[in-house]
């Protein structure tokens, strides 16, 4: 089943406090509904803590057709507290989610419509993010560089490997697709020294233009 958000508002009418979370019982956020939404960096982000009232982790609300991605934009300086508590999932949600979640917080539903959409890099950045690690920087080329560095292999080998892509150009991610079950994914192996080697599930075995986001997530990319 697709994940949903799911929420709940108490308190005072001038003090009302919200849980967010998703349907698996993960927390997001936890605090002041006047706390959730901000978009002083130009665009909607959400200020997720992940039920920590000492930090606030922004994540932009992109859009793809009827989908909003939730996509981090946190500074590399707050990476370290951001992995830790950060569960391992892939914010995917219904724009019919958002719609809901807006009109209880008494917000204009018509800035939802003109939400930024999803660019390739931010794609290939919610790609990295399924690579089971903490990561040291959200920048896409450093990203690159650094898997392009610790990849020994991948298993099964095929046409295109995970690092021809890498090095190649990713055209237009076309379809976002949700199935849970994965039969075979390439398997890429990362050599990460005293973390020992991280195995990252990476494409679609069957379809290599289907990149794998995690808890059923891909995207069907071009490769050029």
């Amino acid at each position: 089943m697709i994940r949903k958000l799911k929420w709940k508002i108490f308190g005072e009418e001038y003090d009302e406090q919200i849980e967010l979370s998703t349907f698996a019982g993960q927390l997001l956020f936890k605090g002041n509904c006047d706390a959730l939404v901000t978009s002083v960096r130009g665009e909607i982000e959400l200020c997720l803590n992940y039920g920590d009232s000492q930090n606030i982790y922004h994540h932009a609300l992109r859009s793809f057709g009827d989908k909003v991605i939730l996509l981090p934009t946190i500074r590399e300086s707050e990476l370290s507290n951001f992995w830790i508590l950060r569960p391992s999932d892939t914010y995917i949600f219904s724009l019919e989610d958002y719609v809901k979640l807006w009109s209880q917080l008494r917000y204009d539903t018509s800035e939802l419509f003109g939400l930024f959409p999803m660019n390739s890099d931010d794609w290939i950045l919610l790609w990295f993010l399924n690579i089971p690690l903490a990561l040291n920087s959200l920048s896409i080329n450093v990203l690159k560089s650094w898997i392009l560095e610790k990849s020994i292999a991948e298993d099964p080998e095929g046409y295109p490997s995970v690092a021809e892509i890498l090095s190649g150009q990713l055209r237009v991610m076309k379809e976002l697709i949700y199935y849970p079950i994965i039969e075979e994914a390439v398997t890429v192996y990362l050599d990460c020294e005293d973390l020992g080697i991280v195995e990252w599930q990476a494409l679609n075995a069957r379809e290599r233009e289907m990149m794998l986001l995690g808890n059923g997530w891909a995207i069907r990319a071009e490769y050029s």
